[in-house]
């Protein structure tokens, strides 16, 4: 096993290790994937179909190895074995199974159980998945990478130890370097540049993530078509004003700020879209390279009650006249706590700082009255006085 790193065309033998099923997991246009096990390892084996177009499958294949061989270690790709050529004389590429559930499976489940809720559905569990989709394709595009060709189907979700959420990328066989990538990819899910035999971008790929979240969150897919010539026509139209009335209405109910992140994401232009992944998860108002947690299934898709979008609903100098008349009543109590001994335990920690930092600046993000909310906000230095304070802002 000591020639499972080689790739690029120099066959790994793992023939004495391997033991593929031979009932195919999935059978696409160019490739079959089978399971099996190498080493008493589970693998899954992708073998190109055999025709007049085997060489350039093949070279695809070599292609996708040196992919995964650059990703190793970033945890959004799966692990990569060798290269090897079966009993009949076809390149196969070997990689470790990843065990979890593809993202279409999980909005296939919340269409089947009707979860879909409107403003509601942009939960914790949601933006959590939603982060980590993001971390996934900025860590592809640090490597010098476009995926070239993201799809629900491909995105699977798992379960760390600990309760974080993990993603990982699978068919990572158009990817290439940065402003190299050629056509091709899944319609349904290709940017309109993509659809014009354009190059793939990290903007591309951004456009794609954006079309994913928005099936995420809506249970309908932002343009379906699965034709070029139709999805050339569609992407014309803004989901807003889509020519299909499931994806305008989906859109209507999610919250405003999710609504301006994923059309600037969608726009036709690449140069008006976000400038990288990090961009987009900032207009999401979503962290990153944390670890969120969440729960595989179910859990990512129940909805949640707690949530409220009730910040767009208030009269903006109402909030900034709470904002003024709290922030004097928590100063004015914060020494007499201390002094008692009430002073929360705790509540000055880095990351606790931090978080209601954060809370803060969304809160007061684009209010009429927004000086004299950040005014109120930043008058103390202390976190549990800061935090009281949110906690009364951010009441219905």
């Amino acid at each position: 096993m000591s020639e499972l790193g080689k790739r690029r065309g120099r066959n790994v033998d793992l023939m004495q290790d391997l033991v593929v099923d031979l009932r195919p997991l999935s059978v696409g246009r160019d490739f079959e994937v089978f399971t099996g096990t190498c080493a008493g390892q589970p693998v899954a084996v992708k073998v190109a179909h055999g025709d007049s177009d085997t060489l350039a499958r093949e070279t695809q294949l070599e292609a996708e190895a040196a992919v995964l061989a650059k990703l190793a270690g970033s945890g959004v790709a799966p692990s990569l074995v060798g290269l090897t050529r079966l009993p009949g004389g076809r390149l196969a590429l070997v990689r470790r199974w990843v065990e979890g559930v593809s993202l279409a499976t999980l909005i296939e489940r919340a269409l089947v159980r009707r979860r879909w809720q409107g403003a509601r559905r942009w939960n914790a569990p949601t933006r959590a998945l939603v982060g980590c989709l993001c971390d996934a394709v900025e860590r592809v595009h640090e490597a010098g990478f476009v995926h070239n060709d993201l799809k629900p189907d491909d995105i699977i979700i798992w379960k760390r130890s600990d309760g974080g959420l993990e993603v990982v990328l699978l068919d990572l066989g158009l990817a290439a370097r940065s402003k190299r990538g050629g056509p091709g990819g899944t319609v349904a899910y290709a940017a309109p540049e993509r659809l014009e035999g354009e190059a793939g971008s990290e903007r591309s790929d951004l456009w794609a993530l954006g079309a994913i979240i928005f099936e995420l969150l809506a249970g309908t897919r932002a343009y379906p078509a699965d034709q070029p010539v139709d999805a050339r026509l569609e992407r014309r139209h803004p989901i807003a004003k889509s020519p299909r009335e499931a994806a305008a209405l989906a859109w209507r109910q999610l919250p405003r700020e999710v609504q301006e992140a994923l059309g600037s994401a969608l726009e036709a232009d690449p140069r008006q879209r976000p400038k990288s992944v990090a961009a987009l998860r900032r207009l999401l108002w979503i962290e990153g390279r944390a670890a969120p947690t969440g729960m595989v299934g179910d859990a990512i898709v129940r909805t949640s009650r707690a949530h409220k979008t009730t910040r767009r609903w208030l009269d903006p100098t109402l909030i900034a006249a709470m904002v003024a008349t709290v922030s004097a009543l928590v100063l004015a109590f914060g020494p007499v706590s201390r002094a008692l001994g009430f002073e929360r335990s705790g509540a000055n920690a880095p990351l606790a700082c931090e978080a209601v930092k954060r809370r803060a600046e969304k809160l007061c993000r684009g209010l009429t009255g927004e000086a004299a909310c950040r005014a109120a906000l930043s008058a103390t230095d202390d976190c549990a006085e800061r935090a009281e304070l949110l906690g009364a802002c951010e009441a219905p």
